[in-house]
């Protein structure tokens, strides 16, 4: 009786060390699956001519591709975020009580990229609209990430050795490769 007890108890030990097991397993596969991204987030501070912040302000981003349009309010920082946003050019709508409309037209959203764009809304004198083409700045500056995006035009026209997607590491700039042979899973970006 007592080894049946014992056996019964091993069983449900190792029953439950199973489940441990495969839960820790869901959990980090769960963690990787939100590192990987596929898409891009836009942010910025509203402010007025004086460069005090404006809370409240509308924020609306509208994909110029597929016409789908998010909407964010800027806080008491006058900061908005719009998060998750699938990659490609977006008019940026800026709307603030008193303040005359600012849309900027063609801002591009790039995979894994914060894409700055802070807006000066100007005093509403007249109705009137006002339209700016935008380009992101080369610099973020609340941010030390590296990425670049390497568009299929580059791909194509690359002579690819042996067709191994790793080289296409070597078109960032600042990366190299780690040995003097050019190893290919080894380099460095600076």
């Amino acid at each position: 009786m007592r080894t049946q007890i014992t056996l019964i108890t091993h069983r449900i030990i190792n029953a439950l060390k199973n489940c441990g097991l495969g839960l820790v397993c869901c959990a980090m596969a769960a963690a990787i699956a939100q590192a990987q991204s596929i898409s891009g987030r836009m942010t910025g501070i509203v402010t007025d001519p004086a460069g005090a912040v404006i809370k409240g302000a509308t924020v609306t981003a509208t994909n110029e591709g597929t016409g789908a349009s998010r909407r964010a309010t800027t806080d008491e920082n006058g900061i908005y975020v719009l998060p998750e946003l699938p990659v490609g050019f977006y008019s940026l709508k800026v709307e603030g009580s008193n303040f005359v409309p600012a849309t900027l037209e063609r801002v591009k959203v790039d995979v894994g990229v914060d894409t700055r764009v802070n807006v000066k809304l100007t005093l509403q004198a007249t109705e009137a609209s006002v339209n700016v083409g935008a380009t992101t700045p080369i610099i973020q500056p609340d941010s030390s990430s590296l990425s670049d995006v390497v568009n299929n035009k580059q791909v194509e026209g690359l002579p690819l050795n042996g067709r191994d997607f790793r080289r296409l590491t070597m078109l960032t700039p600042g990366s190299a490769p780690r040995s003097q042979n050019g190893s290919l899973g080894s380099f460095t970006v600076n």
